[in-house]
């Protein structure tokens, strides 16, 4: 195997668990701050990501939802899920010929659904179904992956 043909493939899985773990630690925050009743637990996650200075720069209000933009789907940020699944299908367009059908098309069905995502504002609701569906598409796209 070519080194370029192993990095490529090692970066698109470090991305799709990237993207992954951010909506699951995101998902746990979310939570958090519901129960507690609008503290701010998003802080030790700021923290955690290394990215606190970055979001209060462009976020002064520091809001949960601020946050859950940042991490989700800001442009600004490459340690968001947005850019993590575009990356990961980035590093996967490079080594198309070595995937399997399915890898691909779940990274890219996943890819062009995130297109549509990006037109709504995570508020309230969408930021549980945003997560949920990041979710999913990574666990369709690592279990095609490991199965094939």
């Amino acid at each position: 195997m070519l080194s370029s043909t192993a990095g490529n493939v090692y970066w698109m899985g470090r991305y799709i668990e990237r993207a992954t773990n951010s909506a699951r630690m995101l998902e746990a925050t979310n939570r958090m701050w519901l129960m507690a009743g609008g503290s701010r637990e998003w802080q030790s996650l700021a923290m955690a990501f290394g990215l606190d200075e970055k979001f209060e720069q462009k976020y002064p209000e520091r809001s949960v939802g601020d946050f859950v933009t940042f991490m989700g789907v800001d442009s600004s940020n490459s340690s968001s899920i947005a850019a993590s699944i575009q990356a990961a299908r980035n590093n996967a367009r490079s080594e198309r010929n070595n995937l399997t059908v399915s890898v691909w098309e779940y990274l890219n069905e996943a890819s062009i659904q995130l297109r549509e995502k990006l037109d709504k504002p995570l508020t309230g609701a969408n930021i549980q179904d945003f997560l949920d569906w990041t979710k999913r598409q990574m666990i369709l796209v690592a279990g095609a992956c490991e199965t094939t």
